[in-house]
Parts: structure tokens; sequence; C-alpha cells
């Protein structure tokens, strides 16, 4: 039996518990046996991490006991020719937002964005599941998580309201390491120090690449 496949598509900058909180209510419908998580940087927005790093996090911050059923895409491949190979689905999430209006926008934007690198013009076009509200009255978004980085009161014990407490760990770390004061203008010292950081860290053994999925 062929295995079903999601491919959870996003900005990632930086991952966040939101975001593997949708990767397991997906897997939670019984409609898919795996994801596939892509970086595709949001042409609207100005990014702080760099596309590797995000990677690299994501990485980090998926639940070991998702282990072999999640995996963090690491090539080239397109979108459109990822859900060809798998013949996937695009799984995007709504969730509660402090600009509800603004973020139904960007997604609105983004799934545009599919549409426009072709996903939608196969011969057999990939569908887009919504997955239901969330049910947590925790606002989860990366922009929250880069204002907390950005102040002057920035600690670990904020992040780890928004993400687990060894991945805050390492956004704390590099930041301490970053030339002061810390902001999105000196995001090039900061992503020298987090590429460090994250060397030195063990990868989670759920991680493997797709050639082998």
């Amino acid at each position: 039996m062929n295995r079903r496949t999601a491919i959870f598509t996003g900005n990632f900058d930086p991952p966040h518990s939101g975001h593997m909180d949708l990767v397991r209510r997906a897997l939670e419908t019984g409609d898919f046996d795996r994801v596939v998580i892509k970086v595709v940087p949001n042409p609207l927005k100005v990014r702080l991490l760099t596309k590797e790093n995000s990677v690299a996090m994501l990485k980090k911050i998926v639940p070991a006991d998702l282990a072999g059923r999640v995996i963090v895409d690491e090539t080239d491949m397109s979108v459109g020719r990822l859900a060809r190979q798998f013949n996937a689905a695009i799984i995007r999430g709504r969730r509660k937002a402090e600009h509800p209006k603004k973020d139904f926008v960007s997604e609105i934007a983004i799934v545009g964005y599919l549409a426009g690198s072709g996903i939608l013009h196969f011969s057999r076009p990939v569908p887009i599941h919504w997955l239901p509200d969330m049910e947590r009255d925790q606002i989860f978004s990366s922009t929250r998580v880069r204002k907390i980085l950005f102040s002057d009161d920035c600690s670990q014990k904020k992040l780890e309201e928004l993400m687990p407490a060894e991945v805050a760990r390492l956004l704390i770390t590099a930041r301490n390491r970053c030339p002061q004061p810390f902001s999105q203008s000196n995001s090039v010292e900061f992503n020298k120090a987090l590429t460090g950081v994250l060397k030195s860290v063990p990868s989670s053994p759920a991680q493997r690449k797709l050639p082998g999925f």
C-alpha cells in the first residue's frame, strides 16, 4: 500500500511549537502516514534566519516520538516536484493570531505563491489540505519569537512558552554570542553564531535524508 504523504511548507523563521503541533495534528487525522517539512521563504517577508539555519533548527525541534514519520527536506527539489514524487498533498493550518486579518492575507499569499509555482497545474493537481483550528489559547508565531529575541528583556523562559527548552537555548546562546545591541540589522552575525551553535549539537535521531525516505 502506498504511504500517504503530506508536505508542510513555511518560512520557519524560526520554527516553533505551533509548527510541530500542526505536523502532529496532520498525522493524527489518519489521512497521512508521514510529513515532509520544506522551508519555502515567503517573498513578502524579510528573513532573520538563513534558509540553512531554519532547516537545521527544524531538525532539532522535531519530537523524537515522530521518528520515521517526519522528514525535514534538505534538497533543492521544488515543492511541485516533491508533491509529484510522493503523490502528496500540501497541508496548511489556521491558527490563533494577534492580527487575524493580516494572518489570513498572509496565508492566502502563501497559497497563491504555491499555486504560481505550478503545483496546481499538473495533470493531477496537488490538493491543499486545511487542518482545523488549533485548540490551544496560546498564540504561536515566528514573529513573536523574533520580538522576544530583539527585546532588551529577552529570556529563555519567555522563549520556552513558544518552543522546546533545548531549542530556545540554541537561540539564546547565539544571541549572547552576537555583537550588541542585537537586532535584525546584524542578522548576518547572528546567523554565523547560530550556525556554530547548531553544529555543536547532535541532530535528532528522527532525521533521515529524503532519498532514504
